[in-house]
């Protein structure tokens, strides 16, 4: 019951997903440049003279996936305290 109500809260919110990903990134380009630094080893990036924007670009991502788990998290026990105290 538990991982169907997650998986169920995890496509419903796929607007929410959105919203943070165009608060965090300001165009679909830096999006996409973001996983771009993702795969390319840090070590790339410092001799390109990159090694910032990858480490800015890398942090964002991970906020992302951080805030879209902890929505799900938070939406999750919301409701299942609120389905213990009537049941």
């Amino acid at each position: 019951m538990e991982i169907i109500l997650i998986i169920i809260l995890a496509i419903i919110n796929i607007p929410v997903y959105k919203y943070i990903k165009e608060w965090l990134f300001e165009s679909d380009e830096e999006f996409r440049e973001a996983f771009k630094f993702l795969i390319t080893p840090d070590v790339f990036s410092l001799f390109k003279g990159r090694y910032l924007r990858d480490r800015i670009a890398e942090f964002k991502l991970g906020l992302l996936f951080f805030l879209c788990v902890i929505t799900i998290a938070i939406e999750f026990y919301l409701i299942r305290s609120l389905f213990s105290m009537f049941i």
